[in-house]
This record gives C-alpha cells, sequence and structure tokens, in this order.
C-alpha cells in the first residue's frame, strides 16, 4: 500500500510542477497586488519607487516578473521530487524480484 501512495503523491507533486511550468498557457494573464500602509493609512512604498525613481508600475511589473520566474524555477525542483518519489520502491522492487513469486508459475 506504500506504493501506491508514493505513486499517487509523486502524480500529484509532478502535475504540480507541469501546471506551474506551463500556467502561461492556462491563465488569463490578470495579476492582483496587495499594496502596504502604515497605522495612519498612509501608503508604503518600496525602495526602488523612492530611491531609484521607477514608476509604481513600473516596480510591480519588475517584482512580478520575479516572482513568476522564481515559481516557474522552483517547479523543476518539483518534477526532481516527483521523480525522486519512485526510486526507492523502484529499486526494492529490483532488487527483491529473484523472490517474487507470481500466480501460474509466471515469470520476469
Amino acid at each position: 500500500i506504500l506504493v501506491f501512495i508514493i505513486i499517487n503523491v509523486s502524480r500529484l507533486e509532478f502535475m504540480n510542477a507541469v501546471v506551474r511550468i506551463w500556467w502561461r498557457h492556462l491563465s488569463r494573464d490578470v495579476f492582483s497586488y496587495l499594496g502596504s500602509c502604515d497605522t495612519e493609512g498612509n501608503r508604503v512604498f518600496p525602495k526602488e519607487l523612492v530611491e531609484e525613481n521607477m514608476t509604481f508600475k513600473q516596480v510591480i511589473e519588475k517584482e512580478l516578473a520575479s516572482a513568476l520566474r522564481r515559481w516557474e524555477l522552483a517547479s523543476y525542483g518539483y518534477i526532481v521530487y516527483a521523480v525522486a518519489l519512485n526510486i526507492p520502491w523502484i529499486v526494492l522492487l529490483f532488487l527483491i524480484r529473484d523472490q517474487l513469486i507470481f500466480p501460474g508459475g509466471a515469470e520476469i
């Protein structure tokens, strides 16, 4: 039963990674953002806006591109993780293949 659990977790992680990689084909390209303010209700601006003379739109575009790039790169790690989840049971199956008994005397 542990093998079936591992296979299903692996499948879920793999599909999660595939969706994260190909999200551009699955989305409408519409994003929302969360702003910040102090206790008085005044907006708090990012340092790029204040120090580097960028517009608010430029800061949002820069941060969104950076966040999406990190999100997509992390998905490749999910693929490696999904494949690695299967290695233990495949190796174990390979090691005990001579001890497996099949109905009707069939062999591998």
